[in-house]
């Protein structure tokens, strides 16, 4: 039992919108992750409780564009390191507290609808460092067992590619978007 898979729902906890634009805000702001983390030093007793995670998630949020609000549709690759400070990441029937530090990649579009009625939409490349983690595991015997997580990231959007020549949608910007998020783990 060297790797565990992790799937988990999660939500925004931070409001990165414009409440004087409600008509282009986005009401469910969520993600799905899907991913890994690797114990490669299960022997040794210092490095034991250090794992490697990756990660692939997909979000939808919504973030302010100066005096409007847009629709942002996130697809992503993360890489990082936990350690979990009070038990090794595999022990069974006991709370397992982390913390970890991660990169984050990928595309997000942003979308939003103008003065004139037309639907705006730019691509963007997205990068986030540093990702931070803090969160609580639990392993069953079964080998399957409960993560919950609160994660906080600096997100830089570059804009690769748009539909409007003259649009309102930013060519770079930044925010911070925080998360909870609640999963299930497998050991293999």
């Amino acid at each position: 039992r060297n790797w565990q898979l992790i799937g988990s729902l999660g939500l925004n906890v931070l409001d990165n919108e414009n409440r004087a634009d409600p008509d282009n805000s986005r009401k469910l702001k969520w993600n799905v992750e899907l991913g890994g983390e690797f114990f490669p030093t299960k022997s040794h007793p210092t490095l034991q409780q250090l794992g490697i995670w990756g990660s692939l998630r997909y979000l939808q949020d919504g973030i302010s564009v100066g005096q409007r609000n847009a629709q942002l549709d996130e697809r992503s690759i993360g890489l990082g390191l936990n350690w979990h400070f009070l038990q090794p990441p595999w022990a069974v029937s006991r709370n397992i507290p982390f913390i970890g530090v991660g990169v984050r990649t990928g595309v997000a579009t942003l979308k939003t609808k103008t003065a004139t009625a037309s639907n705006e939409q730019a691509t963007y490349s997205l990068l986030s460092f540093p990702v931070v983690i803090a969160g609580l595991k639990y392993n069953l015997r079964s080998g399957w067992g409960l993560r919950l997580a609160f994660s906080v990231e600096k997100l830089l959007l570059d804009q690769t590619e748009k539909n409007v020549a003259a649009g309102t949608l930013p060519a770079r910007t930044d925010f911070l978007d925080g998360r909870i998020s609640l999963g299930f783990t497998k050991f293999y």
